[in-house]
C-alpha cells in the first residue's frame, strides 16, 4: 500500500515574509563586508598619503624638471598641479596666466582650424603666459604640442632675419628706397634680376617693404646685398638649428644647411630670404622668442613654464632661473626691427586686425604694437602666422605672441586677430591692477 503524503499548506503571505527576511539578512551581511573593505581601503589610502607626505624629496635640478614634465605633461588648466615624483609628490607652479590661457584657448577653438598653436610670453623674463595647442578631430595628429613643433614653414616670419642681416651687413636703413617690379606676393626670376630695374620699376622704403611683406624686395636683397652665408649666420643667432633650453622637449627650427650645391643657387637664396620656401621651418615657441628679442634690446631670454616646485609642506624644491639665452643682435638693430614691426600693424598686413582691436582700448592710452605676418601653403594646408608684441610704455608692461594656424579654405579668424585680442586684453587687465 502506498503511503499518503501529507500536504502542508503555507499561506502565500508567510512565504513572502520569509523571502523578504532572507533578502534583508543577505544584504546586511554583504554591506557589512563592503564597509569593512572600504574601511581597509581608506586606511590604506590614508597610510599611503601619509607615507607620500612624509617622504623627504631632494631639491630638483633642471633635468629633473624636464623629466617630471615628460612623465606628467601639464594640462595648463590651472596655475599649478600635483604629481607623483619618486616615492612622494610634488606641486608644480606654472608661469601660466590662467585668465590669458582661457581666453587664448577660446579664440583658437573659435577659429575652427585644422591645426592651431598660440604662445604668449613675457619678453623680459621668458616666462610662458599662455600655451595652446589644438588639432581638429578630423585631422591626423602631427605632434603632442603644436607650439613646440617645427612642422610649419617659417614663411614671411623669416623676413625679420633677412632685415637683421641687411641692417648688419649693408648700408640699408628703414627709410632706404628700394626698387622692384611685379606684384608684392610673387617671386619670379625677373623680379630679382637684373640688379638694377631702371625707371619703370616701383620704389618703396624698406619699412614699407617689410610692413607689406613684399617678396621680390627681400629676394633681391638676399641675392645682391646679403648672400646665403650671412643669412645662415643671422638665422643661427636667432635660434635656428639650435635646441631651445626649455623644460619641455621642443623641435629644432630648421634653416637649410649651406653646401656646395646651394651656396650659389640664386633662386633658392631669393626664396629663403623672402620666406618663400617650405624647407625653412619654425616652431611657434621660437617665433615668440624672436619677437621678444626685438623689444628686449636684442637679448633672447631662455623660456620657462615652471616658476617653482614645492613639496606638500610648501618647501621649495626648485625655482626658475630667469636668464639670457643669447645675444641675437645689437641694440640699435633691435630698435630698427622694432620700428619695422610697428609699421606692420600701422600700415601693413596686420593693420586691419589691430585697428579693430584698438577700438577696445581707451582713447588715451600708451600702448604700442608691432609684428610680422606670414603665409605659406604646405602639405598640411594654408599656414598663417603672426608673431609680434604689445607694450604699455607708461606702466612698462609688455607681452609677445606667436600664433600659427593651418586654415581650412573658409577661415574664421586670422592669427593677427587672435594676437591683437589677447595682447590688448592682457595689457588692459594689468593696467587696471596697477590703478
Amino acid at each position: 500500500m502506498s503511503k499518503k503524503v501529507k500536504k502542508i499548506n503555507i499561506p502565500l503571505s508567510k512565504i513572502l515574509i520569509i523571502c523578504f527576511l532572507i533578502f534583508v539578512a543577505f544584504h546586511f551581511v554583504k554591506n557589512g563586508k563592503n564597509k569593512e573593505n572600504l574601511s581597509e581601503n581608506k586606511t590604506k589610502i590614508t597610510n599611503s598619503s601619509k607615507k607620500e607626505s612624509s617622504v623627504k624629496i631632494s631639491p630638483l635640478s633642471f633635468n629633473d624638471v624636464v623629466k617630471s614634465l615628460e612623465q606628467n605633461p601639464p594640462k595648463l588648466n590651472q596655475c599649478r598641479d600635483t604629481v607623483k615624483w619618486q616615492k612622494g609628490v610634488i606641486i608644480r607652479h606654472f608661469s601660466i596666466d590662467t585668465t590669458l590661457q582661457k581666453k587664448t584657448r577660446a579664440l583658437v577653438s573659435r577659429a575652427k582650424v585644422k591645426y592651431g598653436a598660440a604662445v604668449a610670453l613675457n619678453p623680459e623674463t621668458g616666462q610662458i603666459l599662455a600655451m595652446v595647442s589644438q588639432t581638429d578631430a578630423e585631422q591626423q595628429k602631427i605632434a603632442e604640442n603644436l607650439c613646440l613643433s617645427s612642422k610649419f614653414p617659417a614663411a614671411s616670419i623669416f623676413k625679420t632675419v633677412t632685415a637683421e642681416a641687411a641692417f648688419e651687413n649693408t648700408e640699408i636703413t628703414c627709410t632706404t628706397k628700394i626698387n622692384f617690379v611685379g606684384r608684392n606676393t610673387t617671386l619670379y626670376k625677373n623680379q630679382f634680376f637684373p640688379e638694377d630695374f631702371g625707371e619703370k620699376s616701383n620704389s618703396v622704403e624698406f619699412l614699407e617693404a617689410y610692413a607689406k611683406s613684399i617678396n621680390p624686395i627681400f629676394g633681391w636683397l638676399a641675392i645682391h646685398e646679403i648672400g646665403r652665408e650671412k643669412l645662415y649666420k643671422s638665422a643661427q643667432k636667432f635660434g635656428w638649428n639650435t635646441k631651445i633650453p626649455f623644460e619641455m622637449s621642443c623641435d629644432v627650427s630648421v634653416f637649410p644647411e649651406t653646401n656646395a650645391q646651394n651656396v650659389k643657387d640664386t633662386i633658392n637664396i631669393a626664396e629663403i630670404g623672402s620666406g618663400f620656401n617650405n624647407e625653412t621651418t619654425l616652431t611657434p615657441l621660437l617665433g615668440g622668442l624672436i619677437a621678444s628679442t626685438v623689444i628686449n634690446k636684442g637679448n633672447m631670454m631662455a623660456p620657462t613654464i615652471i616658476d617653482s616646485i614645492t613639496d606638500k609642506s610648501g618647501k621649495k624644491l626648485y625655482a626658475a632661473n630667469t636668464r639670457k639665452w643669447k645675444r641675437c643682435t645689437a641694440y640699435d638693430i633691435a630698435d630698427s626691427l622694432k620700428f619695422l614691426m610697428q609699421q606692420t600693424t600701422k600700415i601693413g598686413s596686420a593693420r586691419m586686425a589691430f585697428a579693430e582691436a584698438r577700438k577696445t582700448l581707451p582713447r588715451s592710452n600708451n600702448i604700442i604694437s608691432g609684428g610680422k605676418t606670414g603665409t605659406k601653403d604646405s602639405e598640411l594646408g594654408r599656414n598663417e602666422w603672426f608673431t609680434g608684441f604689445a607694450q604699455d610704455t607708461l606702466n612698462d608692461v609688455s607681452i609677445v605672441t606667436s600664433v600659427c594656424l593651418v586654415q581650412y579654405p573658409m577661415f574664421i579668424l586670422r592669427p593677427s586677430q587672435i594676437s591683437a585680442d589677447i595682447m590688448f586684453d592682457y595689457l588692459l587687465r594689468k593696467n587696471k591692477e596697477t590703478e
